[in-house]
């Protein structure tokens, strides 16, 4: 059996962001927290704290076959203010009009968008939070909308347990997986949620990934659903068309084909690192 874990740690290092990258991000967030400051000095009742969210909060964040990534940060105010959601998203979006190297500021329906030119682009949402007993709630163009990201990273945490840091990896192997395969893939978050709930960990990376893709296609082939496991708990692919639906499933069993053969014994180690690679991208040699 060709043992392939240690390619694998090297794989979790090359999805990381380069350096420079990373760099260039930091400063981007100080921008973007200066900028707000500054422009919120006309608002003295509003009181907010900022915080990185998504999967840069969770240490799943991975740099893309065309080296792009996304990025969310949260924008919280205390207590929720007696103003439309869409007032407080212009009020970001004028704060961030005169940022250097982004385009301008994009009203999404659940955020603003700053795209950079070096290749990635930040979403700033805006939470209001009435108590600290009660879940946030998020500023979209339709209306509040319960949300809950700072307890979505506790339960991933409590899911990882002590193998949280194997559990990340695995959802990077995912995403890479996701994006190697098109635009038709679920999303990021979709991936973390079904590879914390049906997480197996091994001692191998090569094994953890094949079992927990086994277990995730079993589990879809029964209930094509993922539940966000915080507020406010919605089906987070209900919506997928038929044809989409069969095209993850059909993706998946080939990813799940691929991974037993690449961990049979039979199996020469250059035949699973051409399995492997064909499946997760350009980054896995």
């Amino acid at each position: 059996m060709a043992n392939l874990h240690e390619t694998f740690l090297d794989f979790d290092k090359k999805l990381n962001l380069t350096k420079t990258k990373a760099d260039r991000i930091r400063i981007s967030e100080m921008n973007i927290k200066n900028a707000i400051k500054k422009h919120f000095e006309q608002y003295p009742n509003l009181n907010y704290s900022f915080a990185r969210q998504g999967s840069f909060a969770l240490g799943t964040l991975i740099r893309t076959q065309k080296d792009t990534c996304d990025l969310d940060f949260g924008l919280k105010i205390f207590p929720r203010p007696n103003l439309s959601p869409l007032t407080l998203q212009k009020y970001v979006s004028d704060a961030l009009k005169n940022i250097q190297n982004n385009k301008r500021p994009i009203c999404k329906k659940k955020c603003v968008r700053l795209i950079y030119k070096s290749d990635y682009h930040i979403d700033i949402t805006v939470y209001g939070i009435s108590t600290f007993k009660e879940s946030p709630f998020l500023a979209t163009k339709d209306g509040w909308e319960e949300s809950d990201p700072s307890n979505f990273k506790k339960w991933f945490e409590e899911k990882g347990g002590k193998n949280i840091a194997q559990l990340k990896r695995i959802v990077k192997y995912f995403k890479a997986w996701a994006d190697n395969k098109g635009n038709k893939m679920p999303k990021g978050v979709v991936l973390t949620v079904l590879v914390a709930e049906n997480f197996v960990s091994k001692t191998r990376d090569d094994i953890s990934l094949r079992e927990t893709a086994l277990k995730i296609l079993n589990f879809l082939e029964d209930d094509f659903s993922c539940i966000m496991p915080v507020s406010p708990f919605d089906d987070l692919i209900e919506d997928l068309s038929n044809s989409n639906q069969y095209f993850i499933l059909k993706k998946l069993n080939d990813f799940v084909t691929d991974a037993i053969l690449a961990t049979q014994t039979k199996t020469k180690e250059l035949k699973a690192l051409q399995l492997w690679h064909r499946n997760l991208g350009k980054y896995f040699k």
